[in-house]
């Protein structure tokens, strides 16, 4: 896994992200399982779902996967499909658990509902007003309001990544992340720009709990499980529940460790395909929510400047990434939609209350839910005459890039990193380049037509728009004004000397043994744009601009999860301080010889070093510690959280970190 994507997150899949926000192996479903449900009626979108599962879990990538239909209160569909456990060949069936992701966020937005209901919570007073200690060191955090914290425009910077995702529970990331807030800063001012969010679903975490008096576990089972009968979905996965789907890699018969998403109101709940169909029947009854809370629960909450032009794709609700599906409500039907993704699962869930339909789906391995719920809905609502999916309009007629737009040309960060933008010599269409560490490649070009847009070779529309802090270019589902930001120009440099930063790699300080989301990377300066660093992990360069020369800051308006760099002297030594994570400068590493002992100091830190030749390194790991191997690329070799076997073959020039607790002893042998 490539780690700096963890934080470095306008590319992440990661943590929560949507997997395919232009919405929406086996080669067969394994053998009836007892409590699947198949019901008369519905064998076109039973076909398209066994179709479009097949084509996830025949990549080899994702390991199992459930998917259910429910109509007018009734599973009408409900199938497992690979094996939760393969050296004990146990099918997954119905009542598999999964973790769900960021479908989590529609629960805690039903639970501040239900206390706002109760009126012990107000969504537009202030955070501070039920979280008396909550503090940032931007002072703007004072205008955040409980709303804010459930449509993403509290301007938090993203994600608290550590100890988010480990092999162990970590009871405390709550407090954790409210600790990291308090040193940081808002990339917006709170209430104007929907920016997907974590953290903000951790701080109503916080509130679910100080104002309710119990655990949010306790609260959701008691206000939100037990009223729809969700009996298979929890905090975690359900205490002592062998029932749950194993991620294996590839062919293999180990699993992966069982994954722990300690970032519960924000993405860590696990639950069954059926049972997040039965959470969409929340519209049907008042069990938990009345009409005024539902009113509030489906209704378009995303900030007002949440794009520069046209209307949002993603209308964010409280919780909700859609209240609105475009290509559903283009034929007048109302699609709520919620992605969700780990680091492990996949998941995506269309509820439709007019209709009473509800669609889920969830994958054990990295796959697209969105896509498999997409052909299940419209193979679903065609079976029952309600809709019928169109072809896509034809695109306009070729024209020449007129002159102004000249003016858009330049560097972008984007998901994929940083990016340069050109108009062609003969102004057909613009180029799109990536930056590789030395220069730009050449990666598509886009031609201009007659509405004014660029379109790829996929006939994705782009165009670009000014706001008051910059320039983007927006990406467009088709041919209405509906898109979102997809690149965001860098604004103009500063003389800010990069030197504290160029030709930098950072290894983590402060990284938990148990701690899926490694993270190491490289800084370095950018000359082309003075004023600006790239941060990078041999693959996606992120640019950063510079506020002084120890420090960067979240300079873009639109993107997710952007670092915040600050370097700190502590006894001599320089520490590169983001989020939470502290890390080291490499070049200060000690060389690990034959035959070496390394013990873990009073202060827990990691202990890290350079490979002085190669060798075949072979490693006794006390109980409870972990040892991690890069190549000099960065690239991860072994980490015995996830991998078998005690030994790996490294070249010169590699990284080995040891991370363990006070007190514990490696031995390390090489043999070259």
């Amino acid at each position: 896994m490539k780690a700096l994507r963890l934080f470095l997150a306008g590319a992440v899949v990661f943590v929560f992200s949507l997997s395919c926000v232009l919405m929406p192996g086996l080669s067969h479903p394994s053998a009836r399982a007892a409590t699947d449900t198949i019901a008369q009626g519905y064998e076109a979108t039973i076909k398209a779902t066994r179709e479009a599962v097949a084509k996830e879990l025949d990549s080899g990538i994702p390991s199992s996967a459930t998917a259910a239909v429910m109509v007018d209160g009734k599973v009408v569909y409900a199938e497992g499909f690979g094996l939760r456990d393969r050296s004990n060949n146990l099918p997954v069936d119905t009542q598999t658990q999964f973790n769900m992701g960021s479908i989590s966020k529609i629960f805690t937005a039903a639970a501040i509902l239900a206390l706002v209901q109760e009126e012990s919570v107000s969504l537009d007073k202030p955070v501070t007003e039920y979280l008396p200690g909550f503090s940032m060191s931007d002072a703007r955090y004072k205008g955040i309001t409980v709303r804010m914290l459930l449509n993403h425009t509290s301007g938090f910077p993203g994600t608290n990544i550590k100890d988010g995702f480990t092999a162990a529970k970590n009871r405390n990331y709550v407090s954790e992340t409210l600790d990291v807030l308090k040193t940081g800063s808002l990339m917006n001012d709170p209430g104007e720009i929907s920016v997907y969010c974590n953290d903000g679903f951790t701080v109503a975490e916080a509130i679910v709990q100080r104002v309710s008096g119990i655990s949010f576990a306790d609260f959701l089972q008691e206000k939100v499980f037990d009223r729809l009968g969700l009996d298979n979905t929890s905090a975690y996965y359900k205490e002592g529940n062998q029932n749950i789907a194993r991620v294996y890699q590839g062919d293999s018969h180990i699993p992966m460790p069982v994954e722990y998403v300690n970032i519960l109101g924000s993405g860590g709940l696990s639950s069954t395909a059926i049972d997040l169909c039965k959470f969409g029947e929340i519209f049907q009854s008042e069990a938990v929510l009345g009409q005024a809370m539902l009113g509030e629960y489906t209704k378009p909450q995303y900030g007002p400047l949440s794009v520069p032009a046209g209307e949002p794709l993603l209308n964010f609700g409280l919780g909700w990434d859609f209240v609105q599906v475009h290509p559903f409500k283009a034929q007048g039907i109302d699609v709520m939609a919620k992605n969700g993704g780990t680091l492990q699962y996949f998941s995506q869930l269309y509820v439709l209350p007019e209709e009473r339909i509800n669609v889920a789906v969830i994958f054990a391995g990295s796959a697209n839910p969105t896509a498999v719920a997409d052909a299940m809905l419209w193979a679903l609502l065609e079976e029952k005459g309600i809709a019928k999916k169109t072809a896509p309009a034809s695109l306009p007629e070729d024209t020449r890039v007129p002159e102004s737009m000249r003016g858009f040309e330049g560097y972008y960060v984007s998901g994929n990193g940083l990016m340069k933008l050109e108009i062609t010599d003969d102004q057909t269409g613009i180029v799109r380049s990536a930056w590789n560490g030395e220069g730009f490649d050449p990666e598509s070009v886009w031609v201009y037509k007659a509405d004014g847009r660029f379109y790829s070779q996929e006939g994705s529309g782009y165009s670009f728009a000014e706001y008051a802090g910059g320039k983007v270019l927006m990406l467009h589902p088709d041919s209405s004004n509906v898109g979102y930001v997809s690149y965001e120009k860098l604004k103009g440099g500063n003389q800010i000397d990069a030197g504290a930063f160029s030709g930098k790699t950072w290894v983590p300080v402060n990284m938990s043994p148990y701690d899926f989301a490694f993270t190491m990377f490289r800084t370095e300066a950018f000359p082309e744009v003075p004023g600006y660093i790239l941060a990078h992990d041999g693959d996606t360069y992120t640019p950063l601009a510079l506020k002084s020369p120890a420090d960067t800051w979240m300079s873009f308006s639109y993107m997710r999860d952007q670092p915040e760099f600050h370097l700190q002297n502590a006894q001599g030594e320089t520490l590169l301080y983001n989020h939470g994570i502290l890390f080291a400068d490499a070049s200060t590493l000690p060389v690990a010889n034959a035959d070496s002992t390394i013990r873990i100091d009073s202060d827990g830190q990691n202990k890290a070093y350079r490979v002085g030749a190669e060798a075949f390194i072979r490693f006794s790991i006390p109980e409870g510690g972990r040892i991690v191997v890069l190549n000099p690329g960065l690239g991860m070799l072994y980490d015995s959280l996830v991998s078998g076997g005690k030994e790996v073959p490294a070249e010169a020039g590699s990284y080995l970190l040891a991370i363990g607790e006070p007190g514990d002893v490696f031995e390390l042998n090489h043999a070259e």
